[in-house]
């Protein structure tokens, strides 16, 4: 929604910046992926229609890590969301850290 934050991921490397503010999110996904949707989808803004958004981009077999989540309530419809697509929705603690120091 920032361009200034689209163009500095571009200088690191993205390959595909979308601004949500003025472009369709799930047509653009679908264009970039040729109508497939994306294998792996991260939320870290806890916001529900951004939580429900990177559920929606996901492809058949896809898995959703929303890492920040916030008291938003999120009404996804199992079934329709989740089963027939074969999604998945995976819960992420502190980030899943694996802690090297003995």
């Amino acid at each position: 929604m920032h361009d200034s934050r689209l163009e500095l991921a571009k200088e690191l490397g993205g390959t595909h910046t979308i601004n949500s503010k003025t472009e369709n999110l799930g047509e653009r996904m679908l264009e970039i992926t040729g109508g497939r949707g994306v294998n792996y989808s991260i939320d870290t803004t806890g916001v529900a229609t951004v939580m429900k958004a990177a559920i929606d981009v996901l492809g058949i077999g896809g898995v959703c890590a929303p890492v920040a989540v916030t008291p938003n309530s999120l009404e996804i419809s199992t079934l329709k969301d989740l089963v027939f697509a074969n999604r998945k929705l995976i819960g992420v603690l502190m980030g899943d850290t694996i802690n090297s120091i003995p």
